[in-house]
């Protein structure tokens, strides 16, 4: 869809003035030139801003999720998604006697506003301000198999897509393009029932699936109440998971369409990543004099599931530089632990086992890892079913999202088997995102303006002089 009605004019400009202030001008003429933009383009453009382009936005409180509001969409937030990872078993329809086959798949429903909202209600959008995407993947274990479906998008409001947000019982749904069906909706007349039906239109590829909640909330973060904040280097986030779902449905890939039953986990996060401050900042300055080049922040995380022992895990290893992502690597990891749906933080070590080599980036993906938990006598361990499982979603170019099968050790007690996912982000650097946008927008020329924070040098030269000039004064007068 194209931004060529009234509204749609509106949501243009809004654009063009949104990415005037950090985009060249030879980019900005070629965007004006183009005169539409899709909500996916948008979306594109808006994931390559700079973090000073985020300043003005609210930061997340720091007192905990309530709900049932805050399932709701945040709306001052600059960005939120929905994340639904799926491990299930899956029978061919129509095929006697046919085998079970292990099916994992992922899909997303991402939220995006163009520029910070001037009212002050958190769940009030403005109808011109906000855009979206969904995209899923499915992966079929026998057969080697794994597809992306790309990323489809509109706006919010009263133009021709519709995306409305709420609660109804208890639980978040979602309608999008008005079809009562897609998204993230309730059950009639179910108290811990969802629906998640997504369909790509050129392949026929389909999820359709009944997602029960049958675990607490799991309330992510240190202070666990569902809020992720990392001191100095400005993430600022809610994030919160349905642990463990009974997922009963049918997912349609590769012309086959298969009933399916399992496990599923669902996210629900959003925030915002503002400028590093601090000393962290300092530190950054000092490099940015230096010349000294800088990923985008990556990470690996990892999500485990063990019904039979009632345990559920996620964590991550944050701010790895994925050059030194190799079998044998090791990092620090951190993460939850939910076990008989008490919560509980921990701190611990991954140690990568075997990695997949991307055919078009210079980077390998961690497809085999284990984490040993510290203070909890816990090990677990998570294999992907098929290597290659990279997706691309609009936001993020190329990334990793493996379903896996996994392993947990608990002291002595015998190894309990279960599923997982193992997530690989942000592993491309900022200058081969840029490429991949531009390319996919149609653009041509430099990257949006970085601002460098050269305040650390600034006051450590100035704190120098001072103390030179000290010491010539005393040494005058002595």
């Amino acid at each position: 869809m194209s931004c060529n009605n009234v509204t749609e004019q509106a949501i243009f400009d809004k654009v063009v003035a949104r990415l005037t202030p950090w985009f060249p001008d030879t980019i900005m003429q070629q965007i004006k030139a183009k005169k539409e933009l899709s909500a996916v383009e948008i979306i594109r453009l808006l994931s390559i801003l700079p973090k000073q382009a985020y300043s003005d936005f609210l930061d997340i409180p720091n007192d905990g999720l309530v709900f049932p509001k805050d399932h709701k969409m945040h709306f001052l937030q600059s960005q939120e998604w929905f994340y639904l990872a799926l491990n299930l078993s899956g029978t061919q329809k129509g095929v006697n006697g046919a085998q079970p086959v292990r099916i994992g798949a992922l899909s997303s429903i991402v939220r995006r506003s163009i520029d910070k909202n001037n009212n002050s209600a958190l769940f009030a959008p403005k109808t011109t301000n906000e855009v979206f995407r969904s995209s899923f993947s499915v992966t079929v274990e026998e057969d080697n198999y794994h597809q992306y479906f790309p990323d489809t998008g509109d706006f919010l409001g009263i133009s021709l897509g519709r995306y409305e947000p709420g609660v109804a019982n208890k639980l978040p749904f979602v309608n999008i393009h008005k079809t009562p069906m897609e998204g993230l909706l309730p059950v009639a007349g179910s108290d811990g029932q969802m629906k998640w039906f997504i369909t790509d239109s050129k392949t026929g590829a389909q999820l359709n699936l009944s997602l029960v909640c049958d675990s607490p909330l799991l309330l992510q973060g240190p202070n666990e109440n569902g809020i992720l904040q990392m001191p100095g280097t400005g993430v600022n986030y809610m994030y919160y998971s349905f642990p463990y779902l009974k997922v009963t449905g049918t997912i349609t890939a590769d012309e086959k369409t298969y009933d399916v039953t399992g496990s599923g986990w669902l996210d629900h996060q959003g925030g915002v990543i503002k400028p590093s401050s601090g000393i962290l900042a300092y530190l950054i300055g000092w490099a940015e004099l230096f010349g000294a080049m800088f990923r985008r922040l990556a990470w690996i995380w990892v999500q485990a599931q063990f019904p039979s022992t009632n345990t559920f895990i996620t964590g991550a290893s944050i701010g790895i530089d994925p050059q030194k992502v190799s079998k044998g690597s090791k990092f620090p990891w951190l993460g939850t632990i939910m076990k008989q749906g008490v919560n509980k933080f921990y701190t611990g070590e991954l140690t990568v086992n075997d990695v997949f080599k991307s055919p078009d980036l210079d980077v390998s993906y961690v497809i085999d890892l284990s984490v040993t938990i510290n203070d909890a006598d816990t090990t677990f361990s998570l294999k992907s079913i098929v290597k290659d499982q990279r997706v691309f979603p609009a936001d993020q170019g190329e990334i990793y999202e493996g379903s896996s099968d996994g392993i947990l050790n608990i002291g002595k007690n015998d190894p309990v088997s279960g599923v997982g996912f193992i997530e690989n982000m942000a592993f491309s650097s900022y200058e081969e995102l840029v490429k991949q946008q531009y390319d996919s927008v149609g653009l041509k020329g430099p990257a949006p303006r970085q601002i460098k924070n050269i305040s650390g040098p600034i006051i450590t030269l100035a704190v120098i002089s001072l103390l030179i000039l000290c010491i010539m004064i005393y040494r005058h007068f002595s």
